[in-house]
């Protein structure tokens, strides 16, 4: 979506499990964008950039989840899910090892770890500078929330965005996610 959206950008994807690294690689193969994209096996801990790419202004990451949940029997939604491997302080550490000055982290964060979180994210001196809290519908509690850090200590805006019903998109989110879709049902 990256590649979409931002004609000159260059794409490192990095994935620790086999499967889902031939399946990116598989996509990035289909896409129109191809040659700005490349995917890597590796551990977030353990990925060395090349020299051309030591930093970057961007960092874009759907993290793992869980901290101290019932895991569960399958090993690999383990990994992806749960913060065993990768705890969020060692996300946040690396995250500052590889952003620019300028740069920005972009992640999902359950709602309810939003707190901790952030004290951990001002401890490595990452400052929000935005926050979203993202609900399923307006009748339920949040669940995610979107958050965006810069080691630049700014103004951070806070929002909520409600989803709505899969009939009935809300406009908000409809604006926010139809660049992405080719067909996209209007509430």
């Amino acid at each position: 979506m990256q590649a979409q959206r931002f004609s000159s950008s260059r794409i490192i994807g990095i994935e620790c499990d086999y499967p889902a690294v031939l399946e990116a690689k598989q996509n990035a193969a289909k896409s129109p964008w191809k040659d700005r994209i490349r995917i890597m096996e590796t551990t977030l801990q353990a990925f060395k950039p090349d020299p051309e790419s030591a930093v970057f202004d961007a960092i874009i990451t759907n993290p793992p989840f869980f901290s101290n949940d019932l895991p569960s029997p399958d090993l690999r939604r383990n990994l992806a899910r749960h913060t065993v491997e990768l705890s969020h302080q060692a996300l946040l550490l690396n995250c500052h090892r590889l952003l620019s000055d300028q740069g920005r982290l972009c992640l999902v964060i359950p709602t309810g770890r939003l707190d901790h979180f952030m004290h951990l994210a001002a401890e490595i001196q990452l400052f929000a500078f935005q926050i979203t809290t993202v609900f399923p519908a307006i009748d339920c509690p949040s669940k995610i929330s979107l958050i965006g850090l810069s080691k630049q200590n700014l103004s951070c805006r806070k929002d909520d965005l409600v989803i709505g019903q899969v009939d009935q998109r809300t406009e908000e989110f409809l604006a926010l996610t139809a660049p992405y879709y080719l067909a996209m049902k209007k509430g």
